[in-house]
């Protein structure tokens, strides 16, 4: 398999990866504030 083509597959790989850990950060915030949220009721 030669190089050229396996890059592009590397970098399209690397920026799906990258939106993934940022959604994991947001839905981790969220949680965080749901949980404040929740802690303030009781």
């Amino acid at each position: 398999m030669n190089r050229a083509a396996a890059f592009p597959q590397l970098l399209v790989g690397h920026s799906i990866a990258s939106q993934q850990v940022e959604q994991m950060q947001k839905l981790r915030v969220l949680v965080a504030q749901q949980s404040t949220m929740m802690g303030a009721w009781y």
